[in-house]
């Protein structure tokens, strides 16, 4: 039996990415085609995992807004705590910890040695823990995150109606009728408050400088990383340049 030929039919594409919709009775065809997303749009609508590529010179504006919102020469100990307040926030779940509590829980779940050292890992040593970041599979030193200015900002503690410090200390603590002793900030707060009634007091948890920052990619703004509480992954591992270089984090 001779070898059947089979014959490459030409696909009808007529219509495709259209449709019919009908108006006044009388059929008529729209196209589904939709203009090009600006850089401010897709970085806005935070829908898709997607490298910044300007196109035009609006684009290029909009990356040179996000690249002033970056908050530079933060000090290695507010950037640690930073880091410690973002990356234990799954384990926290919705118990509330102070700052030591979060920087145990950091150690706890992230510097773990994998030699037979001991030693608690030095500040250097945390900070160059590797980040991944999901959206543009990237390897980097925590140390490297970039932090955005949210545009949120702390407020002054509310202590011109205290007459006395006892009702300070109410308008500081939660737990009003709590027998626990005073929190060692809220003792702080309390000195500063009674040494200048008109200071703007800020809660001791909160370094005003910084407050209402938050992580983006190593490579931020090329890579908006939308959803960074998902995106950047933190390894319990040294980040390695020679590592890198090899190809060991390649995935």
């Amino acid at each position: 039996m001779g070898k059947q030929n089979k014959k490459n039919k030409k696909a009808n594409n007529v219509g495709a990415g259209m449709h019919t919709v009908s108006y006044l009775s009388q059929p008529y065809v729209q196209s589904d085609y939709k203009k090009n997303l600006t850089v401010q749009e897709i970085v806005e609508n935070q829908e898709k995992h997607i490298m910044l590529v300007p196109r035009s010179e609006e684009d290029r504006e909009y990356i040179k807004q996000l690249e002033a919102t970056i908050v530079k020469d933060i000090p290695d100990e507010v950037l640690l705590k930073k880091c410690e307040e973002y990356f234990t926030r799954g384990h926290r779940g919705t118990i509330k910890v102070d700052e030591d509590e979060m920087s145990a829980m950091f150690n706890i779940v992230y510097c773990k040695r994998s030699d037979s050292k001991t030693e608690p890992f030095t500040i250097e040593e945390k900070l160059n823990l590797r980040c991944y970041c999901h959206n543009c599979d990237s390897n980097f030193p925590l140390r490297n995150l970039k932090w955005v200015d949210s545009g949120k900002k702390s407020k002054p503690l509310l202590h011109t109606n205290a007459e006395t410090l006892e009702d300070l200390h109410w308008s500081l603590t939660e737990d009003k009728f709590s027998d626990e002793p005073l929190n060692p900030r809220v003792i702080e707060i309390i000195k500063k408050v009674k040494n200048n009634r008109d200071a703007d007091i800020y809660s001791g948890a909160i370094n005003n400088d910084y407050y209402g920052i938050k992580p983006m990619c190593a490579k931020y703004p090329v890579c908006p990383s939308s959803w960074s509480c998902f995106d950047l992954w933190l390894k319990k591992e040294q980040y390695s340049l020679e590592d890198h270089k090899k190809g060991k984090y390649e995935y």
